[in-house]
This record gives structure tokens, C-alpha cells and sequence, in this order.
């Protein structure tokens, strides 16, 4: 992930979009109790067991420094927003926010503005979207921008809001070879609405953005697929699939009006 490495572990991009995570166990020679902590937190949130991935991410930020320290508070920050605690969260994300490392800084952002977005603090949220497109490179920072200029359009600074997403761009959905979750595909869209709003609580929360409604032909019949999420690779839509935690859900290319 842009050429980041952790001092013995890779981090890796998994699909809630701002996970950081260590690629499988430890290496040889660098395994020690707080990395198998912060390991195991990791391995908790993405099987949903979100209370002991909180749990563990904390017991590691309290035994560790530097970098490994803000990883964990991040990986903390993240399962708290599972859990409901978003105070709690706000706090471990801002932690993870002042990091030196641009890119735990840079997704702690993302995800803090996230959390400020639903707790009703637009302004606030287009800052931290602002600071995280500053740190990040890539996909990641066009997204950034693009919720940036979102939250400043709640906030009702529509100048700032015309700005950011002038910067990032156009929506990069309807490209070929892009994929998606799929949530479903229905012929009448009043059905195809209420099974978007079922998963757009969730996928907002991950960073996925609400789910979308998109009129297309399936075998030949038109209807409307219900999809959540923009990724590169198959690999990042399935680990963002599981993410969800819905079994009705599939991965598949971004579907064509």
C-alpha cells in the first residue's frame, strides 16, 4: 500500500477502505506480544467480532509507541464505531490522526469524518476529508476530497464544497473493470430502494458510501441493481464484502446504466 512498510509487517489496504491491517501472523524473528495483539484485533474485526478486535487494538496501543502505537489506536477507533461507542471512537481516531505517518493520519482522518458526519458536524467532517486528502495519495485522496466537498455542501459552504469536488474529478464508477458488492437485483426499483437503505447505514460507517440504486440489464431483464463500494481488484470488494457482514451479497464489475 503505497510502499509502506511497518517495521517487520506489511501494512495492507483492505476493503472498509481506511483498515489498516498486518498481513497474516507475524514474521519470524519479529513476533512479540503486542504485535500478535494488534494481529489479533485486526483478524477480530474482519470475522465482525468487533468487541474483541477493541478489546485487543487497545491492550496493543497501551504496550506499544510510535507507530504500532497509533495503528493500534486506529484498529480501536474502527471497532468502536462497530460497537456504538462514538465517543470513544472519536477519541482513539484522533489519536491515530496526529500520527507521523501519513498514511495512519491520512485514513484516521477519513474515517474520523466519517464518524463527524453522523454525528452532525458537517464543517468539522470537511476538515478532517481535507486533512486525510493532504496525507493520502491515489484513489484514496480523490476519494477524500470527494467527501470533502460533500460535507462542506452539508455545511452549507457551497464555494468550498463547488471546490473539492471540482478537485476530484469525476465519479470513477461507471468505468470498466471496476467492482462492487452487490446487494441485490429487482425488477421494480421500490424494492431495489428499500434494500439500499438497509445497507446504507453500514456502508457509509465503512467507508463505502451509501448504496446505490443503478438501472441496468441482468440476462436481459431491465431492472435495478442495488451496489455498495468502489474498488480496484476483486480481492478488495470480497474483503470489504465480508466487512459487511451480509450474506446476500455478492462482488461483481460496477454495474452499466
Amino acid at each position: 500500500m503505497n510502499g509502506l512498510r511497518l517495521p517487520c509487517t506489511p501494512l495492507l489496504r483492505t476493503g472498509v477502505w481506511f483498515l489498516v491491517a498486518l498481513a497474516g501472523a507475524v514474521e519470524s524473528g519479529c513476533q512479540s506480544s503486542k504485535e500478535a495483539s494488534l494481529d489479533s484485533a485486526i483478524r477480530a474485526y474482519d470475522t465482525g467480532s468487533y468487541q474483541r478486535a477493541f478489546d485487543d487494538a487497545r491492550s496493543s496501543r497501551l504496550s506499544s509507541s510510535g507507530r504500532k502505537r497509533a495503528e493500534s489506536a486506529y484498529v480501536a477507533g474502527l471497532a468502536a464505531m462497530m460497537i456504538d461507542r462514538p465517543v470513544t471512537a472519536r477519541n482513539f481516531l484522533e489519536e491515530a490522526a496526529r500520527s507521523g505517518d501519513r498514511v495512519i493520519s491520512g485514513r484516521a482522518n477519513a474515517s474520523l469524518g466519517t464518524l463527524l458526519l453522523e454525528d452532525h458536524e458537517p464543517l468539522a467532517a470537511a476538515r478532517a476529508f481535507d486533512q486525510a486528502a493532504a496525507s493520502l495519495t491515489g484513489s484514496d485522496r480523490t476519494r477524500a476530497r470527494r467527501q470533502a466537498g460533500l460535507a462542506y455542501e452539508k455545511a452549507g459552504m457551497n464555494t468550498l464544497a463547488r471546490q473539492r469536488l471540482s478537485e476530484a474529478g469525476p465519479m470513477t464508477s461507471s468505468l470498466p473493470g471496476r467492482f462492487t458488492i452487490q446487494a441485490g437485483f429487482f425488477k421494480d426499483r421500490t424494492s431495489a430502494v428499500r434494500r439500499a437503505e438497509e445497507l446504507s447505514g453500514l456502508g457509509l460507517r465503512l467507508n463505502l458510501g451509501s448504496a446505490m440504486v443503478v438501472p441496468t440489464t441482468a440476462r436481459g431483464t431491465r431492472g435495478y441493481a442495488v451496489q455498495v463500494g468502489d474498488f480496484s481488484n476483486r480481492a478488495e470488494a470480497e474483503t470489504a464484502r465480508r466487512s459487511l457482514g451480509d450474506t446476500r451479497t455478492f462482488v461483481t464489475k460496477v454495474a452499466q446504466p
